[in-house]
């Protein structure tokens, strides 16, 4: 029964000692390579391209600079500078050595830890098989001293050839040239000589077109008409000598100020104030010279002035004594008329005629106390086509329950039984008093004009 058993016992122990060398296998281990350098030199190298760069500077009259503006063109300078593109490099050439430094994976299954576990298992059951084989077995030492010795070497093999793949490592790669940093730069420049430079619109058109001099400069002159037609934000496209050479926004600003004081020129009407009908013709021409003193239209918008001030003088003298002897009238008659609303309006029913009377709607105020009864009547002569119509009516109610200050507003209704044709272009209102009983007395003038509104006094034709 001995040597069945001390087979036995031989077996397990060669299975565990097998098993701990399966379960061991190959550890994970970590690499990380660096480099180990020694100067050798250090030197730059430049390579460029043959083919030329151009860089263009653009500079419009500024807008501050609009004075004593010339109306046909401005001034535009430009400033051409070439160049290669070209590209510097600095080279560090190093004798190298590569070190491949290596860890075991601690964060692995098959970790330093359990690896050396089993293979300690491997060598307690190898040593504690053999012992027992040699102890019951004679005929079998031999097994029992291979089992002890062949076991245990192979169940510590696998951790310590772990440790030989862990061992760090150099290899000595040999001289080494690299490029430790590169610039992009400009090379060779010098100003643009006798370079042609065109400025294109978006649409294609040519803005400007002018040759540099030795210096690289140029200046020109745009027309005003086509600075006008750019806009405020529009790009220009540069080209130099047939070559695209970039964009340019330096002639937005100077158009949308040339766009600016041009609008605002029209908006003032002057063609009004070169024949003025009455005092604020020239209004709107003051307040483009208070906005743009310098202005491209400044010394029109002057001479127009001038020649327009005798007239406006006559018209504000006329409009003096016409209020002088309004106020006389007024004084007379007892009420003062003030807030005087125009509007036209069509008669029918639904308004759908073209057909128009005028509504006026004034305050009237009692200087005193009457002692009869007061109507106020309006006469309101109307200019339609070549044709003056002409209605006189009395307002809707008296002022004889007004005491002095009082102020009551009254209406009027104009042409409402007689219409006009179509809206007036001009309506001049001379309101009065008649007393019940006696005569009535002129008061004061106003004249109406569509979109312009009412001003005191008499319009452009004399009194009706």
């Amino acid at each position: 029964m001995t040597a069945p058993k001390t087979r036995t016992w031989s077996s397990i122990s060669w299975l565990a000692s097998v098993g701990a060398f399966l379960s061991t296998g190959c550890a994970t281990i970590k690499e990380s390579v660096r480099n180990e350098d020694r100067p050798v030199r250090t030197y730059n190298e430049q390579s460029k391209t043959p083919r030329w760069t151009y860089r263009v500077a653009v500079v419009g009259w500024k807008t501050s600079e609009l004075r004593g503006a010339p109306t046909d063109a401005v001034p535009v300078s430009v400033a051409v500078a070439r160049y290669r593109p070209c590209e510097r490099r600095e080279h560090a050439v190093v004798d190298r050595t590569k070190v491949t430094e290596r860890v075991w994976d601690a964060s692995a299954a098959n970790s330093r830890t359990t690896l050396y576990f089993w293979g300690a298992v491997g060598v307690l059951a190898s040593v504690a098989g053999g012992v027992y084989v040699v102890a019951t077995d004679d005929k079998n030492k031999a097994g029992g001293i291979a089992l002890i010795g062949g076991g245990s070497l192979a169940s510590a093999a696998m951790p310590l050839g772990n440790e030989l793949r862990a061992i760090d490592s150099r290899e000595h790669v040999g001289v080494v040239d690299e490029v430790k940093t590169t610039e992009a730069g400009e090379c060779d420049g010098e100003p643009a000589r006798d370079a042609r430079v065109q400025l294109r619109g978006s649409d294609g058109q040519s803005v400007a077109e002018i040759a540099t001099d030795s210096s690289g400069r140029a200046q020109t002159r745009v027309a005003v008409r086509t600075l006008l037609s750019l806009g405020a934000g529009s790009d220009l496209s540069i080209e130099v000598s047939g070559e695209a050479a970039g964009t340019t926004t330096a002639l937005g600003p100077v158009s949308g100020a040339l766009t600016t004081d041009d609008r605002a020129w029209k908006g003032a009407r002057g063609d009004a104030c070169a024949a003025p009908k009455t005092e604020g013709d020239c209004d709107a021409v003051h307040e483009y010279l208070k906005a743009h003193p310098t202005g491209m239209h400044a010394a029109d918008a002057k001479r127009v002035i001038e020649a327009a001030t005798p007239e406006i003088t006559k018209l504000r003298r006329t409009r003096e004594i016409e209020a002088a002897l309004s106020e006389r009238q007024e004084d007379k008659a007892g009420i003062s008329i003030s807030k005087v609303r125009v509007r036209t309006d069509d008669p029918a029913f639904g308004g759908r005629s073209s057909e128009r009377y005028v509504e006026i709607k004034v305050d009237a105020t009692a200087r005193r106390k009457q002692s009869g009864g007061v109507d106020v009547w309006a006469r309101t002569a109307c200019q339609v086509g070549d044709k003056r119509m002409v209605d006189e009516q009395s307002a809707l109610d008296n002022l004889a329950s007004l005491n002095a200050g009082e102020t009551k507003e009254i209406e009027f209704a104009p042409f409402i039984n007689r219409p006009l044709s179509r809206d007036p272009t001009m309506c001049e209102i001379y309101f009065g008093t008649e007393l019940i009983g006696s005569g009535g007395v002129a008061v004061r003038r106003y004249c109406y004009v569509p979109r312009a509104g009412v001003r005191s006094g008499p319009c452009s034709w004399p009194s009706p």
